[in-house]
């Protein structure tokens, strides 16, 4: 609806008031438009955009600080827990070859000795005494 009503004369009129373009509309409903729902009114587009312009610089500027910090401690914390996860089942793995690597080389020194010796006895029975 939004950008959809940009060809009309009052709403270019409006914008090129505003000082904005196309380009720059299209930049601001997607900022704008926060649940990612795809649709933003004209009303509730020039509300928003009157209230950033009514409002002090220094507490736009600030609350646009903490905005972003708290989106980085949201990215931080989801990709701590993220990687933790991978690095403990990474370690698990790791851990599961390692103690397995062991027994493995056991069982085939087995099976290769068993091997020698039913093709080899008595060269097998002289190395083992």
């Amino acid at each position: 609806e939004f950008l959809a009503s940009y060809d009309k004369p009052a709403i270019q009129k409006t914008m090129d008031e505003l000082n904005l373009q196309m380009d720059d509309m299209k930049q601001l409903f997607h900022l704008m438009d926060t649940d990612d729902s795809g649709s933003l009114g004209y009303n509730e587009f020039v509300d928003q955009f009157h209230r950033a312009q009514c409002q002090d610089a220094s507490i736009y500027l600030m609350s646009l600080r903490l905005m972003v910090d708290k989106i980085n401690h949201k990215v931080d914390k989801h990709l701590g827990v993220e990687l933790d996860a991978r690095l403990r089942a990474l370690t698990e793995d790791l851990r599961s070859v390692l103690l397995d690597a062991p027994r493995q080389t056991t069982e085939v020194e087995v099976a290769r000795a068993k091997h020698k010796e039913s093709f080899c006895p008595d060269s097998y029975a002289q190395r083992r005494s």
